[in-house]
């Protein structure tokens, strides 16, 4: 009976949290991918210098069909980088910030993107 009560309470524990029961902390590799300078090149990303907005800058990422998609407002574009940092193109938009205002947001579905503003 006793078996029973401890294997039922371990049972327990490992639905509520796996990670618990069953494994050691998750194995995390710290790695910089991309680090590009401010600027409008390619693998650039630009930096707001009129005093409109707070930080500076707006980036948001996507990782989407193995590639980085990097949403540059200030140079109306999204950069294309693979997985391990190398540019691979860049896709303009018609997108005005400073009439429309900075984006918190990006994100890709079914092959559309959108922003959050």
């Amino acid at each position: 009976m006793k078996i029973t009560k401890y294997i039922t309470i371990i049972l327990l524990l490992s639905s509520i949290h796996p990670i618990i029961a069953f494994s050691d902390e998750p194995k995390v590799k710290d790695q910089i991918l991309i680090a590009g300078k401010w600027g409008s090149k390619d693998g650039e990303f630009g930096r707001e210098s009129l005093g409109k907005t707070e930080d500076g800058y707006s980036l948001d990422f996507y990782l989407y069909k193995g590639a980085i998609y990097i949403f540059d407002t200030m140079n109306n574009r999204i950069q294309v980088f693979d997985l391990n940092g190398n540019f691979i193109r860049k896709i303009p938009l018609d997108f005005d910030w400073i009439k429309l205002g900075m984006t918190w947001r990006f994100a890709i579905l079914n092959d559309h993107f959108f922003a959050l503003v």
